[in-house]
């Protein structure tokens, strides 16, 4: 990233925008009794609270010249996320069920005018996030960003469906409202399930065995000799990073960009305090 300070506001403005789109889409699917708004209401929410977290993970990584602290710090920010898309499957699962129920049991929704307006209105906004979202993309070259853009594009899909079954509920007997209830169930659960199984991976630091053996090769002969005295694997959904403690005078910067274009894996250094060393080393 070219400006964590500003990809920084750029997460804190994800968070107010969805935050303000949850609340907004909260009351007309309360109001109108639509199971489709309600799912995409809380869709926004969890939005919001994936910016919230970005936001404070970054803005404190910012803060840390420490490379292991920031990786911890990391670690960290891949757990809630991973909580958090848990808790969406999950969500979305019952989004699905009650979709079913209503589907099978058809409840009426109370459409106005009113509520109809307003869901366009959330739809233009979620339209001028995302332009927001890949202008900063372009400029900062911020995956955090281009995450976000790809994320608000199919949340304004969700909220025009929304809308549009709004709208057809006044007009068939159908039970229009539980099907797009669905819809959007599985539209929020595939992303959710598959950022679980990322962020999972994250976590565990799963790395494929051919990296791992391509990393061990080269620095077979340092770690022999005691000049690496750890290797830590810190992997998220963009990239895997290698953190390397070594003793003073390893050469570094060669063996780093040996790793990079053998293994495609960055590398970070810490260099160790030669006292810690040599008392492991006893």
């Amino acid at each position: 990233m070219k400006n964590l300070t500003r990809v920084c506001r750029i997460c804190l403005f994800a968070f107010a925008a969805n935050l303000l789109l949850f609340g907004v889409k909260l009351y007309v699917g309360l109001s109108a009794n639509s199971i489709t708004v309600f799912s995409d209401a809380v869709n926004n929410l969890f939005d919001s609270l994936s910016g919230g977290v970005s936001f404070a993970g970054l803005f404190a990584i910012s803060r840390m010249a420490d490379p292991s602290a920031a990786a911890t710090l990391k670690k960290g920010e891949q757990l809630f996320s991973c909580v958090i898309s848990v808790i969406l499957t999950f969500t979305a699962a019952y989004f699905a069920y009650s979709s079913l129920e209503r589907l099978m049991y058809p409840t009426p929704v109370w459409y106005t005018p009113l509520h109809l307006w307003t869901l366009l209105g959330t739809a233009l906004g979620k339209l001028l996030i995302f332009f927001v979202f890949r202008a900063a993309a372009r400029k900062e070259a911020s995956p955090v960003a281009r995450l976000m853009a790809t994320d608000s594009l199919l949340d304004l899909c969700i909220s025009l469906i929304s809308a549009l079954t709004l709208w057809l509920s006044s007009k068939e007997t159908f039970r229009v409202d539980a099907v797009c209830g669905l819809v959007i169930s599985i539209l929020i659960a595939v992303p959710a399930v598959k950022s679980v199984v990322k962020t999972a991976a994250g976590l565990v630091g799963y790395v494929p065995a051919k990296k791992r053996e391509l990393v061990n090769g080269i620095l077979a002969d340092a770690v022999a000799d005691g000049s690496v005295v750890s290797m830590r694997y810190l992997v998220d959904e963009e990239e895997t990073a290698l953190l390397l403690t070594v003793v003073p005078g390893f050469p570094a910067e060669e063996r780093a960009g040996a790793i990079e274009s053998a293994a495609g894996v960055n590398v970070l250094t810490v260099v160790a305090d030669p006292r810690t060393v040599h008392k492991n080393n006893q």
